[in-house]
């Protein structure tokens, strides 16, 4: 029996035309000089770019790059996809795929999709059409957060009568969901680095200011644009050295205070993929069980 072909929300649409600058991100990685470039002929209109899976659509065993128990939502989500030439799309599903696995794929689209989003917010911006990019990339709420407070650990708090109930934590993990998905992209990104290189004390998550501008994929004005976007945005503190004379390091914002001690740690014990999930996307379902 054929399988049908994948529908996808409006929303994804948006968001991979939007970001993909209309060029194929494997021009560089993946088929090279036999890449189709475009995505869009620009004299012709003809379209010449095709939605690729990272993750295949189908549930078919032996699919490239095959994951076990993936729902058809997760497969057809925006996070999963990318916009391809036709070239580089038969490239990374043909005999050799298993060289384009699902991580180099990710990072692929990342930093292609990263490149167009900031070139398209200083344009709009520019422009003085202020658009809400944020809208194309909403995210969804936690439905549980087992993964960074599992069932044992919502029968303790009950049983002890904690400050801090499950309740509250998941109220709290998705209020902070609620300010990543109002963030640009670009502060997502710097946001990401920041949870991923940071280093806890105290119970809260810190990095040292030079930190951030190390691992992104930006200018020193540009990583610093978005930390103060973030600082007044409540989700981190941020104090330069002007201000201080000795810069601060940055500190996290989760809410109205940590949910339980070891939230930070067991942030940090999550893969990064998880991770890229939760803050590029705003899809706190990554936080699931």
């Amino acid at each position: 029996m054929t399988e049908r072909r994948p529908t996808y929300e409006s929303y994804v649409y948006r968001n991979l035309w939007a970001f993909s600058g209309n060029s194929c991100p494997g021009q560089l990685e993946i088929s090279k000089e036999r890449c189709q470039r475009i995505i869009v002929n620009p004299d012709s209109a003809e379209l010449v770019g095709e939605i690729a899976h990272i993750v295949p659509y189908s549930k078919q065993p032996g699919q490239p790059r095959q994951i076990d128990g993936w729902t058809t939502q997760q497969r057809n989500d925006v996070s999963n996809l990318m916009l391809l030439c036709k070239t580089c799309h038969a490239k990374i599903d043909g005999k050799q795929w298993k060289q384009w696995p699902k991580e180099r794929l990710e990072d692929i689209k990342r930093r292609h999709e990263l490149k167009f989003s900031n070139a398209l917010s200083k344009a709009l911006s520019q422009a003085g059409l202020y658009t809400d990019l944020t809208s194309m990339y909403p995210g969804s709420f936690a439905s549980n957060g087992y993964t960074l407070f599992s069932e044992e650990d919502k029968i303790e708090a009950e049983a002890n009568d904690a400050i801090k109930t499950y309740d509250d934590f998941l109220k709290d993990l998705n209020q902070f969901q609620t300010r990543v998905s109002k963030l640009p992209r670009s502060a997502r990104s710097v946001l990401h680095i920041i949870l991923k290189y940071g280093y806890i004390k105290d119970a809260s998550l810190r990095i040292d200011t030079w930190e951030p501008e190390r691992h992104a994929v930006a200018s020193r004005d540009e990583v610093l644009a978005d930390l103060y976007i973030l600082h007044n945005k409540d989700v981190i503190y941020y104090y330069s050295a002007d201000e201080l004379g000795e810069p601060e390091p940055i500190s996290v914002n989760l809410g109205k205070g940590h949910p339980f001690d070891d939230f930070w740690e067991k942030l940090k014990e999550l893969g990064d993929e998880d991770l890229q999930r939760a803050i590029l996307d705003a899809d706190f379902t990554a936080f699931d069980k």
